[in-house]
């Protein structure tokens, strides 16, 4: 298993990992729908963009070519906010945790000293995970989003990361 960073090559890998990630729990996911092509290719072109720019962190985990997990933190001025998706396959067995760590190493140099992640309240095990690993649980949003005719609380989790 490779952890490295985002390169341009890995649009169609990341792309499909949204994809599947999105069908298994839309929760996970804050698409209305299933993503386009047309919208992959923006989101990727925006991603590639903050990292050009020092406004992100992207790191993908690649197994025989096949990438099968992606962190991203995004800074936000004062803290960065991260999302992370792993092919369920590849869970509770350190992945998240391994590209967690890739991904700190990098956010004081970007001048992110926290990190922040906002996880529909339904979604458990991403809560847990977050929690497993360093972050503490901050609130839950007073206002529900509308997600495939679902209203969801969000809840707040943050961690510092060590500079």
């Amino acid at each position: 298993m490779e952890i490295r960073d985002l390169v341009p090559e890995d649009r169609d890998g990341v792309g499909r990992l949204i994809r599947e990630v999105y069908r298994e729990s839309s929760l996970a996911m804050w698409y209305e729908k299933e993503p386009t092509e047309q919208e992959l290719d923006k989101l990727f072109g925006i991603k590639m963009a903050a990292i050009g720019v020092g406004g992100a962190v992207d790191i993908v985990a690649v197994d025989e070519g096949r990438i099968v997990g992606e962190c991203e933190v995004v800074s936000m001025g004062s803290y960065g906010k991260i999302g992370i998706l792993i092919e369920k396959a590849q869970r509770r067995g350190g992945l998240g945790g391994k590209m967690l760590a890739r991904a700190f190493e990098r956010c004081p140099k970007l001048g992110i000293g926290r990190v922040v992640a906002e996880v529909a309240e339904a979604n458990k095990e991403a809560i847990m995970f977050f929690k497993k690993h360093g972050f503490e649980e901050t609130g839950i949003s007073e206002d529900s989003i509308n997600r495939h005719g679902r209203d969801y609380k969000v809840a707040y989790l943050q961690r510092e990361v060590s500079g």
